[in-house]
């Protein structure tokens, strides 16, 4: 797992006044705030966030497993939470989500589904035992997880609060892979990313570690119906090295080799997805060859504008405004920025 989570980097935004033209997106940043000497501003791990319709700002510190919630200028309101198991306790936020008015939250470890208001007082919680997941999204009925059942990945559709579930596993063609599904580093490899379009409901996923340089895209309605699969153009040359998922070999695991990793799609909007991107060198040298953001085409699999940077990490896009991370370069502090999205 140690070479997984090295290679699951973030891409963070340095300047201050900078904005990057991606296709027909232009990212610019109107808000950030932070600070490494005052409490209510210090973030000691980058988690989830999210945004309610007011444009208050729900900022998970994975660290501390706190959630914090600032107003739309970046202002201090409230903070709730601790690391533990008892209630209102939590130990690994993997997802926090608007949902009919209120606030979802996963605790990924604790196994644990929360509901809160907008003021982050707690409603109601259950136990959810049948998702795998460090990626949590919702349409106005589902909430979509990442699950791992028979050896086979796939995506979880669950009702808040309700035993009604469904497993969708995208018709992937693993090939010779297959072999190494019981291997316990399999799943670290082979699961999906997956983003709901706010408008439709529907859902774009792919593999978040493709096989080869042209991932494959799988469009599903809000009921979880696949619509259709496309291949995208091809991002970059490399050979998926199979030792990387053979427990028993991973010792000798030296082959050379590129690897992609699409780390998240995190925006789908009509017709098309924005996807960020890592590509990296061999198993020996995990060093970044490149990074940054995709827009493709969800019909065609077309590249619509491709954006090499290591500096963006949105976390969640709603109402017209991204947010995500941003550390200095210097001293490594976190800071949240938003950004306005021009199209």
């Amino acid at each position: 797992m140690k070479r997984v989570s090295i290679l699951i980097f973030f891409l963070f935004l340095l300047s201050s006044g900078f904005s990057a033209q991606l296709g027909a997106i232009k990212l610019v940043k109107v808000l950030e705030f932070g600070s490494d000497d005052k409490r209510d501003y210090l973030f000691f791990g980058a988690g989830p966030i999210s945004a309610d319709d007011d444009g208050n700002i729900y900022v998970v510190d994975s660290e501390r497993c706190v959630i914090r919630k600032y107003s739309k200028k970046g202002i201090f309101l409230k903070e709730v939470g601790a690391k533990g198991q008892g209630p209102k306790e939590f130990l690994g936020i993997s997802g926090i989500v608007v949902w009919k008015e209120s606030l979802l939250i996963y605790d990924y470890i604790n196994k644990r589904l929360s509901q809160y208001n907008f003021d982050l007082e707690q409603i109601q919680s259950s136990r959810l035992l049948d998702a795998f997941s460090t990626r949590m999204a919702c349409n106005r009925d589902y909430l979509l997880f990442n699950r791992w059942e028979d050896l086979k990945g796939g995506i979880m559709m669950v009702r808040p609060f309700t035993d009604w579930k469904k497993l969708i596993i995208p018709n992937y063609d693993f090939g010779k892979y297959k072999k190494h599904k019981r291997s316990p580093l399999f799943y670290a490899y082979f699961h999906y990313v997956f983003s709901v379009n706010p408008e439709t409901g529907g859902f774009v996923t792919a593999l978040r570690c493709p096989l080869s340089g042209r991932p494959q895209l799988f469009s599903f309605n809000r009921k979880g119906e696949l619509q259709s699969k496309v291949k995208m153009e091809r991002i970059a040359n490399y050979s998926f090295d199979e030792r990387r998922v053979d427990l028993s070999r991973a010792g000798q695991a030296r082959g050379k080799g590129s690897f992609l990793a699409l780390i998240r799609a995190f925006h789908t909007g009509e017709n098309q997805v924005v996807f960020s991107y890592g590509y990296s060198g061999t198993i020996g040298n995990p060093e970044t060859v490149e990074a940054g953001l995709l827009l493709v085409n969800t019909n065609d699999g077309k590249i619509l504008g491709r954006l090499k940077t290591k500096e963006y990490d949105i976390r969640c896009i709603r109402n017209g405004l991204a947010y995500g991370y941003i550390r200095d370069a210097e001293d490594a502090e976190l800071k949240v920025g938003v950004y306005r999205i021009v199209l």
